[in-house]
């Protein structure tokens, strides 16, 4: 996920983010966190997406998807928001093993806009640095055909 230059890493066999060293405790903080900004202003879309996120992690699938889903309603013309929610469902993609296909393209199908708006302001390295860098989209860049899928040719798969 992107946020202030930090990516998020989401392990599934331990308790700390370890690109931020947060533990399970800072998790549940910043669900409370995105959870009181959402509630102030509901159309907070990078509360939504960062709840979307956290609640992944948390494995909480369906609200999750459900945050994912507000984020975009209200900003789903912003980078920053694809970008993260395509976060939220690699994350998903790792816990929800019954589902990975569908959430690694629904993943792929967030970040093809993020790169096409970036690009089309002239603007596409930065949202292609960001994929390369986001360490929650490790192992989604590891889908065959990943980089064309998202709309950049050329890219080291």
């Amino acid at each position: 996920m992107q946020a202030a230059g930090q990516a998020a890493v989401y392990d599934p066999g331990a308790n700390i983010d370890v690109a931020t060293g947060l533990t399970v405790p800072k998790f549940d903080q910043a669900r409370d966190e995105f959870s009181e900004a959402a509630r102030r202003n509901p159309a907070h879309a990078d509360a939504h997406a960062g709840l979307g996120f956290v609640r992944a992690i948390q494995k909480a699938s369906a609200e999750a998807q459900r945050e994912a889903s507000l984020a975009l309603f209200h900003e789903g013309d912003n980078f920053v928001i694809l970008h993260n929610v395509a976060c939220t469902y690699a994350v998903l993609s790792e816990i929800d093993k019954d589902q990975k296909q569908q959430h690694q393209d629904a993943a792929i199908d967030y970040l093809r806009p993020a790169v096409k708006l970036c690009r089309d302001t002239g603007y596409a390295d930065i949202e292609v640095g960001n994929v390369e860098w986001d360490k929650a989209l490790e192992k989604l860049r590891d889908v065959p055909d990943f980089w064309e899928r998202i709309g950049v040719k050329g890219q080291k798969e």
